[in-house]
């Protein structure tokens, strides 16, 4: 990293210690985390730039079946990760988690690709894995901008471009691949829920076809859980098949969204 761009981090991060001293104060924990949503999504977008990706934080994304995470990570228009955000004084090491935290990190761990941050500390999981943690070297409740040195900036910088630039490993063995696919598909379905709020998007279009040919009655969930798994697995075939385009196959989904609808029906008719 250039000196201009460490300077540049540097500043935004100090810039985020600080704004978050002027806010606590008295404020209850649940509040705490609240007024780390906004900084946290500038500092991510801050160190995004320097790295050359365009990081767009959208706040309170639901994930089907997991949970409400505070913030999810776009990059480059595509879903990338999650930050999970608790009030300075709480642990973010899953070690510590007791209570409702240990019951939300259960389902949280699921996530492919997650950070836990109480602004002091940032700890990356990956599929439910402490990978990596960096700590402030001061309190920024306390101390501000001051709790912020350069060798902060030096070491969490790694870390945020291994979250940003995440991709998952290649699977070896057929349970691999499973645990693999499962959150993957989390991932997808939750950014297929998020298009389907929009009326004039391709995948509303889909969805409207769809319910009008197979399932009248079915909803914005069932549609993106059926979509998740039928491309997930489709690209998955077309890549073992020998495939060097993916991006070729996607116009294939429409069938392969057939090929689920006629499965799903032998199953309930059985």
């Amino acid at each position: 990293m250039a000196n201009s761009g460490q300077n540049t981090l540097l500043e935004s991060l100090k810039s985020f210690a600080d704004a978050l001293k002027r806010s606590y104060g008295s404020l209850v924990a649940a509040q705490q985390e609240d007024q780390l949503k906004g900084p946290t999504g500038d500092v991510l977008g801050a160190f995004g730039s320097e790295f050359g990706l365009d990081v767009l934080p959208r706040f309170e994304a639901p994930v089907p079946g997991i949970g409400r995470p505070d913030i999810a990570l776009d990059v480059g228009g595509a879903l990338c990760g999650y930050i999970e955000l608790k009030a300075p004084a709480e642990s973010v090491r899953a070690s510590d988690f007791r209570g409702r935290n240990r019951d939300q990190f259960n389902k949280f761990k699921t996530l492919p690709n997650l950070i836990y941050t109480n602004g002091n500390e940032w700890v990356l999981y990956q599929n439910g894995e402490r990978k990596q943690s960096v700590r402030l070297s001061g309190d920024i409740v306390e101390d501000g901008a001051g709790a912020v040195e350069e060798r902060d900036v030096e070491r969490l910088s790694a870390m945020l471009r291994d979250f940003l630039t995440w991709n998952p490993i290649v699977p070896t063995s057929p349970k691999a691949l499973a645990e693999l696919l499962a959150p993957l598909c989390h991932l997808l379905r939750d950014d297929v829920t998020e298009a389907l709020r929009d009326p004039d998007s391709a995948i509303s279009q889909l969805a409207g076809e769809w319910r009008e040919y197979l399932f009248p009655e079915a909803d914005d969930a069932q549609f993106a859980d059926a979509y998740a798994q039928t491309l997930t697995y489709a690209l998955l075939l077309a890549r073992m098949e020998g495939e060097e385009d993916l991006r070729a196959c996607l116009a294939r989904v429409r069938v392969g969204m057939v090929l689920y609808a006629i499965s799903y029906e032998k199953d309930i008719s059985n």
